[in-house]
């Protein structure tokens, strides 16, 4: 193999490296639809259950039944906490916008949901029972290094200041090689 080519396979083989899968694989421990506003969830019918993906994959199942269309000015409110010391503590990740707006610009979460449900790709969110099946949690979207073992992410929609609907989704960080 002449040097030229030699070059060209070690630069490839370290671009290939540094794309390398993450040092973790997450694991969702629980969830909970914490509340539900009646005018524009039906409670009774929704819900979000963790199943087995496959062996080493888990998935979130949910269901929402949405009684009447979101308006334009629905915001969405993810505030992370990691569990330290046996006690929740406010963690950096924060996110307050428009349901429209993340819809369009989140670079974690939206695409796979998208695509494991018949949520709709864009507003408006309209009246409908909104299906999620089987959502895994693509590591490979989120950051290379996450710290900490065990974190809470709390959503919460809301429409002038009332609380539609509030969820949470624990998860559990397992080091596959190296530490954070």
């Amino acid at each position: 193999m002449a040097f030229k080519e030699f070059c060209l396979l070690v630069f490839l083989l370290a671009v290939m490296d540094s794309h390398a899968t993450r040092n973790y694989k997450i694991k969702i421990i629980g969830t909970d639809l914490c509340s539900t506003h009646e005018d524009y969830y039906n409670g009774d019918e929704s819900y979000f259950e963790i199943n087995k993906y496959n062996e080493s994959t888990d998935s979130i199942n949910a269901v929402m039944d949405l009684m009447q269309d979101l308006p334009d000015n629905t915001i969405i409110n993810i505030q992370s906490y990691e569990r330290r010391n046996g006690e929740w503590e406010q963690g950096v990740v924060h996110m307050n916008q428009t349901w429209c707006d993340f819809m369009k610009d989140d670079p974690y979460f939206m695409e796979s949901i998208i695509q494991h449900s018949n949520f709709p790709k864009e507003c408006p969110i309209t009246k409908n029972t909104i299906e999620i099946k089987d959502f895994v949690i693509d590591e490979e979207k989120l950051p290379e290094e996450i710290p900490g073992d065990e974190w809470r992410y709390v959503f919460e929609q809301s429409v002038n200041g009332v609380s539609i609907i509030n969820f949470l989704i624990d998860i559990k960080i397992k080091r596959t090689h190296g530490q954070t």
